[in-house]
């Protein structure tokens, strides 16, 4: 729902736009329904995921502009170029005591760190990116990505039943990010 809010507020065009991690596909056909996007494109790993943002689109009526895929961040998707694309990040970036649940975790910061590197070359030139993080994710896997590309801090928002902050970043293309072989390795793996 953030980063839906964060989006219309913004009320740029999106284009063509891939929803890397789509869940139910809340955020693409979201923007589909808003009249922001023209098409969209949605990954997950996960087969109900995928099942049920196939669903959605049906029942809203726009399957004919939306795909849905199984794949691991860009897994389907090789090749193409989008205008925008958006990812509703992992945000714990460390091990922790509580429950596991991969929308949620990414104990080493891999998905972070993978998408950080890949996902620029997944835009057209001109293209823009748009993530969650917050202050409960790893702040040196930002501040990589922060040197390889200009980010831009888009809205931030207080979740007081939990005690964080989440974020939306946007970042424009500029080619592919490769990897800094200082951070090739995640640091609970070195």
């Amino acid at each position: 729902v953030f980063m839906v809010r964060s989006l219309l507020r913004e009320g740029r065009h999106l284009g063509r736009l891939l929803d890397v991690g789509c869940g139910t596909g809340a955020v693409a056909l979201s923007m589909l329904q808003h009249g922001l996007a023209d098409e969209v494109v949605m990954t997950d790993v996960g087969d109900e995921a995928i099942l049920a943002a196939r669903q959605n689109a049906e029942a809203l009526g726009l399957n004919s502009r939306a795909t849905a895929c199984i794949g691991h961040l860009f897994e389907g998707v090789e090749g193409q170029r989008f205008d925008t694309l958006v990812f509703n990040m992992p945000l714990m970036h460390r091990a922790h005591q509580g429950s596991r649940h991969s929308a949620l975790d990414d104990a080493c910061g891999e998905i972070a760190r993978e998408f950080f590197r890949e996902a620029p070359g997944y835009l057209k030139p001109g293209g823009c990116g748009y993530f969650t993080y917050s202050n409960i994710s790893d702040p040196a896997l930002l501040e990589a990505f922060r040197r390889q590309s200009a980010i831009s801090l888009v809205a931030a928002e207080w979740v007081v039943s939990t005690g964080f902050w989440l974020m939306v970043y946007r970042f424009v293309a500029g080619g592919k990010v490769e990897p800094d072989p200082e951070e090739a390795a995640p640091p609970c793996l070195r």
